[in-house]
């Protein structure tokens, strides 16, 4: 694993983010200026909530250079803090940009960046598990054992969010065929994937329990593909935000592609049948 190559990757990624991002915002407040109209004066309120998110992340993130695949994680987890934290605001943001044609080509460019930060940031944790893969035997814990799992304090995903919304959604009449289990199934997965526990899946899974585990991931990838056909409350986008849903459902795609590496890794099967991931 070369830490510093992903460092300096991530790290010129963000640099590029956060330039174009305060380039942004100074572009927004002059050509607000002084206008006192609801809708401007609203925006100038948003510009002052991120602002010193802007300057707060990005220093933490110049302090000492990771040398450490768990300092890397641990920058790695700084950025996407940030790009959660930020991420309501900069909705909005984008929204009000949308009238004016340089206001909207700011906003784009800052989309383009923060997900390309967000694509080197799962690069780090893919390279990070590869350096410290996952193999069955007893330097793992099991679920259900006697060796405490230690649960994930980073924030949660939009793939784990929306499904246990989908869960929540269920009723007598509306199934998505998710249950608490493939939660904590999918729950685990990404702990692993964090490094926030090493634990394999116990009681075996049989063929029909991973063709619904899979299912019930397919649902929430349904809720991207086809928003009009989702439950109001599990979508995180406005319908007519479309750089975001693009941004969102190739977060998802990237998310599935975690699941389905966990799925070989970190469950014992009663079956050595290999399922393939149905992406839309």
């Amino acid at each position: 694993m070369n830490i510093p190559t992903l460092f300096g990757e991530l790290k010129t990624k963000w640099d590029l983010m956060i330039k174009s991002s305060i380039d942004w915002l100074n572009h927004l407040t002059i050509r607000l200026g002084a206008s006192t109209d609801p809708d401007s004066q609203k925006v100038q309120s948003l510009i002052s909530s991120q602002q010193p998110l802007i300057i707060h992340f990005d220093t933490v993130l110049k302090g000492p250079t990771p040398v450490t695949t768990e300092e890397l994680c641990a920058t790695a987890d700084t950025a996407n803090d940030f790009l959660i934290k930020t991420k309501d605001i900069t909705q909005e943001l984008v929204q009000s940009s949308q009238s004016d044609s340089t206001d909207r080509s700011h906003a784009d460019t800052v989309m383009v960046h923060r997900n390309e930060v967000q694509d080197q940031i799962e690069e780090i944790y893919r390279q990070a598990r590869k350096a410290k893969p996952l193999k069955r035997g007893t330097s793992h814990s099991k679920m259900g054992a006697s060796v405490p799992v230690v649960v994930s304090s980073a924030p949660p995903n939009l793939f784990l969010t929306t499904m246990t919304c989908l869960f929540q959604q269920q009723s007598s009449s509306l199934s998505y065929g998710i249950t608490q289990q493939f939660i904590d199934i999918t729950q685990l997965f990404f702990d692993n994937e964090s490094f926030s526990s090493n634990t394999i899946y116990d009681p075996p899974l049989s063929d029909s329990d991973i063709e619904g585990l899979t299912a019930s991931w397919n649902a929430v990838i349904a809720v991207f593909a086809d928003p009009s056909h989702a439950p109001p409350q599990c979508i995180d986008f406005k319908p007519d935000n479309f750089v975001q849903e693009e941004a969102e459902l190739f977060k998802i795609h990237d998310q599935i592609d975690t699941l389905y590496d966990h799925l070989e890794t970190d469950i014992v099967r009663k079956s050595t049948s290999i399922l393939l991931p149905n992406l839309p």
